[in-house]
């Protein structure tokens, strides 16, 4: 399993040396703390992740794992799936990766794909721009007397299924060479899942293709939460933890 660990050594031996007749006592007191910073420290990455990530800080949350290896060594490790995060990515084309799969091919033999966009995420999970755009939609809604998020029903009490609503807003484009608005056909639908609850979706839809420009992902800079949280756990042991526990066998 590939993946980043943090990883805190605390020496028992060095650090009951010099308590003969009660290393033991002291031992138990040191592995105990050790514990309890690593809980704190788990604590510490998720609080982190919360403070600097926004929208990416649920898939980093999810790829954190927290276990007790053997007896006394605990282990916090970031799963691969969100290393792109920790470590930073470097500008990419969003083009191909979107192309790469499932792309259907035009008479002229370039491949084309429609991309789905959904606002209706809770505003932690979306950037800045996302939820502006968000906020116009939701503004048009309540001119238009239109719910966000509540099911619509018909006359019978049953909910509407398919497409409901179709409008577009005026809104900035998404790009510079973009002849379209951002919120152009401003799609919302409702439907059962496989359990048979109805969800409400709102959506658009971008056309790219092997001819269009601009989707230059600008990449990420690297967060470094787990060297931080490092840090952290460090400070932690040696200002407030280990004195506190030397201070308590001390005055014995």
């Amino acid at each position: 399993m590939s993946g980043k660990y943090l990883d805190l050594n605390i020496d028992i031996a060095e650090l009951t040396k010099e308590f003969e007749g009660i290393k033991s006592e002291v031992a138990e007191a040191v592995r105990n703390s050790a514990e309890t910073l690593a809980t704190m420290t788990h604590a510490k990455v998720n609080e982190l992740a919360t403070d600097k990530l926004n929208t990416r800080a649920k898939q980093y949350k999810e790829n954190v794992t927290f276990e007790e290896i053997q007896k006394g060594v605990w282990v916090i490790t970031l799963l691969e799936p969100a290393m792109w995060i920790e470590e930073g990515q470097s500008s990419y084309d969003m083009k191909e990766t979107h192309l790469r799969k499932n792309a259907k091919v035009g008479k002229d033999g370039k491949r084309y794909k429609q991309i789905p966009f959904d606002k209706a995420k809770a505003p932690s999970q979306q950037s800045e721009s996302a939820n502006k755009l968000t906020g116009q939609i939701k503004q048009h809604l309540r001119a238009n007397k239109i719910p966000f998020r509540k099911i619509e029903t018909n006359e019978h009490g049953s909910p509407r299924l398919g497409l409901l609503h179709k409008f577009t807003v005026d809104s900035d484009k998404p790009s510079a060479r973009s002849k379209s608005p951002s919120l152009q056909n401003v799609s919302i639908y409702q439907s059962k899942d496989s359990t048979g609850n109805v969800r409400r979706d709102i959506m658009t839809f971008r056309t790219i293709s092997d001819n269009s420009e601009n989707w230059q992902h600008p990449g990420n800079d690297a967060v470094n939460i787990f060297d931080e949280a490092y840090k952290w756990a460090e400070r932690e042991w040696e200002t407030k933890i280990l004195p506190d526990i030397l201070d308590s066998f001390d005055k014995k």
